[in-house]
């Protein structure tokens, strides 16, 4: 629409989908390693025949974690969700339903060693806690420091060779880290290959990586792409080796990257409920003429890719990835 926010999209159920399937790993990777815990009741959201139902599964587990709590054998759990967007949103809806608390990242430490295990902790951070400042932008930290949120996104925008990983200070303290952040490549990576290497050779605590964004080799360097019948992958750390499944050494990472069709009906439903308001427009139009004279709204226009068979204005840059396959 004009302010150039999508009238409908599905990074609502990516976010609900990528939580319900994270700790379904959660649940799965533990119980092969013989580690009896809260998360087992949860399914994998294809299994679930609606949205309520995964809800369902997790107030079940929210008992256990209050009755029962998480497994001795792992420190207190702690989730971290990194980005503010729709994704981050969905996700953060699911993970509410499980008793917990929010805590910042200068209480990571304590909560690692001194928390509650009937209950567990979410640490949600932005980009401005996410990534810091390299050592080629040092003289621009009292600048930086000074800085609104607002103006600290928009430096980041413009600089971000300036900027560097802070999840090394994150790592050795979570169980579950939710990668909920868009990517390009000219930005920095939130997780190395390195940085993992060097975080696990001390610290074994981070047992999945719920990837909703899934960039294959993107903001978690290692990520791959995985579907749903497929989903899970088992990154270690010191090696580099990749063993898709839930068993071997390392991190589990659910790398789906068409997650919102596992609630397929819920997905369909909400897209279709944000689209009716426009459909009268869509079906009155008048197809034979130019796009500019058929009578669209200006918000479905927008939308348009192609037009009789050509790209429209805005999305004639594809024809450069046509040319790209084609040669």
């Amino acid at each position: 629409e004009q302010n150039k926010r999508a009238i409908t999209a599905f990074t609502y159920n990516a976010g609900y989908t990528g939580m319900v399937d994270s700790l379904w790993t959660l649940g799965k990777r533990l119980k092969i390693r013989g580690i009896h815990n809260p998360f087992e009741p949860i399914l994998q959201s294809v299994e679930e025949e609606h949205l309520y139902k995964a809800k369902e599964s997790f107030e079940h587990a929210a008992h256990k974690i209050i009755t029962r709590g998480t497994p001795k054998k792992l420190p207190p759990m702690i989730v971290c969700f990194l980005g503010r967007g729709k994704t981050a949103k969905g996700a953060r809806e699911m993970f509410d339903l499980l008793p917990h608390e929010d805590i910042t990242i200068d209480r990571l430490q304590d909560v690692f060693e001194n928390g509650s295990r009937n209950k567990l902790y979410a640490l949600h951070i932005s980009r401005d806690t996410i990534f810091r400042l390299n050592k080629n932008a040092l003289h621009l930290k009292e600048k930086y420091d000074a800085l609104t949120p607002g103006e600290k996104r928009s430096f980041y925008g413009k600089n971000p060779r300036y900027f560097e990983s802070n999840l090394d200070k994150v790592l050795p303290y979570i169980t579950v880290l939710m990668n909920c952040i868009t990517w390009s490549p000219e930005y920095p990576r939130t997780i190395t290959k390195s940085m993992m290497n060097s975080i696990y050779k001390n610290f074994q605590t981070l047992q999945v990586i719920g990837d909703i964004t899934c960039d294959p080799n993107g903001s978690i360097e290692f990520s791959k792409e995985m579907w749903i019948d497929d989903p899970v992958f088992i990154y270690n750390p010191l090696t580099g080796n990749i063993k898709d499944g839930f068993e071997g050494k390392g991190i589990a990472v659910m790398a789906v990257t068409n997650l919102p069709c596992e609630f397929s009906a819920d997905a369909s439903t909400q897209f279709s409920e944000n689209i009716y308001p426009f459909l009268k427009n869509i079906v009155s139009a008048d197809y034979k003429s130019t796009i500019d004279e058929s009578g669209l709204m200006p918000d479905i226009r927008r939308a348009v890719i192609l037009w009789k068979g050509q790209f429209t204005e805005r999305y004639k840059y594809m024809n450069d990835y046509l040319t790209q396959l084609a040669t």
